[in-house]
Formats: C-alpha cells, sequence, structure tokens
C-alpha cells in the first residue's frame, strides 16, 4: 500500500514559505495590473464598468459597454435632463440651441440636426443623443462602427418627458437619481392643477407661427401643459402635431386667449394685432388677452415643463383678468 513520503507531512521549511509568499505577492501585482478588483473597492468616482442597454424610441436597442461617460446631447431637452440628473458633468457636446449654463463651456457641434461630425467625433463620446423624429439611423450607421452608441429620443407629449430621464438615468447609472426627478415632476405638476380648480377654463392656442399661423397639436406636450395650467385648447379635434391653419378658421374657433412664443422678432407683429386684418376680428386681441411666453420654456419638453406650466397659470390668469367685462 503506497504511504506518502514522510517529508510531505512535515512543516515546511523557512525558504519554502518565503517562496509561496513571494508568488502570492506577485500574483496580486498581476491581478491589479490587469483591474481584477475586489468588490469592496471603490470605483474612484467612475461610472460602474457594467454594460447597459436601452432600447430608444426609434425601436433600436442601444448597448453600452458601461454607463455613458461622456455624452454628445443633440437635443436640447435631453440636457436638461442630464443636468437635472446631476450628470452634466457628463457632457462634453451640445448643440447652439443649449442654453443650460451648466454646459455653456462645452463646445457646440452645430445644429440638433445638422451638427458638425468632424466636431462631434473630435470630442470622442462614447454616446450621442438625436432626434428619433429626425431618423437617427444616419447617423447610427456612421458613428456605430467608431464605437459611439447612438440613442434616439422622441419628445412629443408630456409621457416623452418621462421616458427620456427613465432612459437617461439609465445610460449614465443615475436610475436613483432619474425616479427622484420623475416623482419630483409629478408632485409638482399636480399641485399646479389644484391650484387651477374653480376657476374659469379658458380656450387657448398656442401660435408657434402667424404667417402661415402654426398652432400646436392636441397631441403635443405644449396641449397638455395648456391642461395643467388649467386651460383647453381651441383645436382638440386637429390631425398633425404643429398643423398649419388658416386664419379665418383661428376668427372661426375664437380662443378665450392666444399664446406666443416671447421673441423680439414677433414683437411688432403683437403690438400691431389690433389693426392687422383678421386679428382685429379675434376677440382675444381686442380684450388684450395676448400673452407671450419665453420660447424656451414652450419647446422643450424635460425637466422645465414645471416652471412652464406654473408661468402659463399665472400669465392666463392675468389675462382673463383683463378682461373687460
Amino acid at each position: 500500500m503506497f504511504q506518502p513520503c514522510r517529508a510531505s507531512r512535515t512543516r515546511p521549511s523557512t525558504a519554502a514559505r518565503a517562496g509561496r509568499c513571494l508568488w502570492a505577492c506577485a500574483l496580486l501585482v498581476l491581478l491589479a495590473a490587469l483591474g481584477c478588483h475586489g468588490g469592496d473597492v471603490p470605483n474612484e468616482g467612475r461610472a460602474p464598468s457594467t454594460a447597459v442597454s436601452v432600447e430608444d424610441d426609434a425601436g433600436h436597442l442601444v448597448v453600452l459597454p458601461h454607463p455613458a461617460r461622456r455624452v454628445v446631447s443633440l437635443v436640447p431637452s435631453a440636457t436638461d435632463v442630464l443636468v437635472a440628473l446631476g450628470a452634466g458633468d457628463r457632457i462634453v457636446g451640445r448643440t447652439d440651441y443649449d442654453t443650460a449654463p451648466e454646459v455653456a463651456d462645452r463646445p457646440s457641434v452645430g445644429g440638433g440636426l445638422d451638427p458638425s461630425l468632424e466636431t462631434l467625433v473630435a470630442v470622442e463620446p462614447d454616446l450621442v443623443i438625436a432626434w428619433a423624429e429626425a431618423g437617427p439611423s444616419s447617423l447610427r450607421g456612421q458613428l456605430e462602427p467608431l464605437g459611439i452608441g447612438v440613442f434616439g429620443l422622441r419628445s412629443q407629449d408630456t409621457t416623452d418627458v418621462f421616458g427620456a430621464i427613465r432612459s437617461l438615468s439609465h445610460l449614465v447609472a443615475r436610475d436613483s437619481a432619474g425616479g427622484v426627478l420623475a416623482s419630483r415632476i409629478r408632485r409638482e405638476l399636480a399641485a399646479i392643477r389644484a391650484s387651477t380648480v374653480g376657476r374659469p377654463i379658458p380656450s387657448v392656442v398656442y401660435l408657434v407661427e402667424v404667417d402661415p399661423p402654426l398652432v400646436a397639436g392636441p397631441a403635443t406636450f405644449v396641449a397638455q401643459i395648456m391642461g395643467i395650467a388649467g386651460a383647453r385648447t381651441a383645436f382638440p379635434d386637429l390631425p398633425g402635431l404643429w398643423p398649419q391653419i388658416s386664419l379665418e378658421e383661428l376668427v372661426r374657433r375664437q380662443p378665450d386667449v392666444l399664446v406666443l412664443p416671447e421673441l423680439a422678432s414677433l414683437t411688432p407683429f403683437v403690438a400691431r394685432m389690433r389693426n392687422a386684418p383678421g386679428w382685429r376680428e379675434l376677440r382675444a386681441v381686442q380684450n388684450g388677452s395676448v400673452v407671450q411666453i419665453p420660447p424656451e420654456l414652450m419647446s422643450r419638453p424635460g425637466p422645465q415643463i414645471v416652471t412652464a406650466a406654473r408661468v402659463l397659470r399665472d400669465r392666463l390668469h392675468l389675462a382673463l383678468e383683463r378682461r373687460p367685462p
């Protein structure tokens, strides 16, 4: 019967123990060099390295090897969401239309629909947020071969606002912050809606442009903000998001209040509305019930929809108070 040798059952020599210690130390150094850290080792403030995947609003599955660390946002409302999530430092490129002070020092890649690809690639993003409505497939075909993910974002109604918060918070590993932000927005919108109970409900039209008249359709976040602010759209039956109407149809509907963007280019027009053919036939013009709203509030379906609803509520209330008896 085989018996192990006596030496194998004796205590290892000092030299043997020293050799094993050196080998173990060498193994730890090698593992550290390869980045094989234990679960309790802090990640030095960087985004976790776990892969993330989210289906975008164009129906494309966006897969990143790790949460986005360098983001180019071609959608100003997405920029606002990232800033509100505390991830503004991840933004390395913006558009000419971004106004958030937190990203003012970031390079612009141009317009959201026609960015400079050379500038965009130069800032080395790992994620680009594009307009889903504009069809991000062409951008995707150019950027994905370079290892840059493209997320198509839809921005039509308030449902899209919460969808953007949910998707973007996951893409930058800020899921908890996204939940808090969404809850806060819902709570504040509910408070604004509650504050209008018992007040008159005016019919309102939001004029995107005046020549020819373009209005916000009933399926847009603008029309939904009107409802939260205690009003109703004068065009609940129009198809499309931003349909064109005739001035004759506007006069036929006779909305209680006209709302326009607060733009310098529209100021002269608003001043001469009382004498302008067709427009002077509107009772809202005759009564001085013409309201202007900062355009960034009514063109960005992001966290600022709370401010948009609050400002619209207050200005509509003032317009109705000023109407002659």
